[in-house]
């Protein structure tokens, strides 16, 4: 039982997390990328933090609160586990996970994508020490003073990177690198004209 699960979890652990699963077959093609995505790399073990299933003890949701300043999509669920982090509170995955159906088109998956790198880039510059995949790879890159390269290499093949993103099969290395390119080198993405 789903809230009994939780409720075995309540008197040792301040912050539980039950995860997401994923739809087991994709849709429809529209929603390939989100549905690759979400069913190859989402991991509950990496992703720490995740606010659409979680139990949090009341004393530590008034201390640690979600950052209202970040007004569109993406890293709320970030920032949150960092200052939970931070305040040495582990976070408790279990299996517990809620279907993720609400699968969103490849354009807009995209769009929100940009919009998470936008307020990733703010809150990394509001808490240099915060780390996440991206920004690790993004450190990288400025250490080895590559980021000229791989934003040249980015403008010159932005097209065929959106066209595989928008494909039957998008590879999500591909994904990785649109992610990088899309900090490096913050562009509005095209939306895939109608045929």
């Amino acid at each position: 039982d789903f809230l009994a699960k939780y409720w075995q979890q309540r008197e040792e652990n301040k912050v539980v997390v039950g995860g997401r699963v994923y739809p087991k077959r994709c849709p429809n093609a529209a929603v390939r990328l989100h549905w690759t995505y979400g069913t190859q790399r989402e991991r509950q073990s990496e992703l720490g933090f995740q606010s659409n299933n979680f139990l949090i003890r009341k004393s530590v949701f008034t201390t640690i609160r979600f950052d209202e300043s970040i007004r569109k999509y993406g890293h709320e669920d970030t920032i949150f586990g960092y200052h939970l982090e931070k305040e040495n509170i582990p976070i408790k995955p279990i299996t517990n996970p809620v279907l993720h159906a609400s699968l969103e088109t490849t354009d807009t998956y995209l769009i929100h994508q940009i919009e998470a790198i936008q307020n990733l880039k703010k809150l990394r510059n509001r808490y240099p020490d915060l780390e996440t995949r991206l920004t690790k790879t993004i450190d990288r890159l400025q250490k080895y003073g590559l980021c000229q390269i791989v934003r040249l290499l980015f403008k010159s093949f932005e097209k065929a990177i959106e066209s595989n993103l928008r494909s039957e099969k998008p590879n999500l290395n591909v994904f990785d690198f649109f992610k990088i390119g899309r900090w490096l080198y913050p562009t509005d993405i095209k939306k895939k004209r109608p045929s």
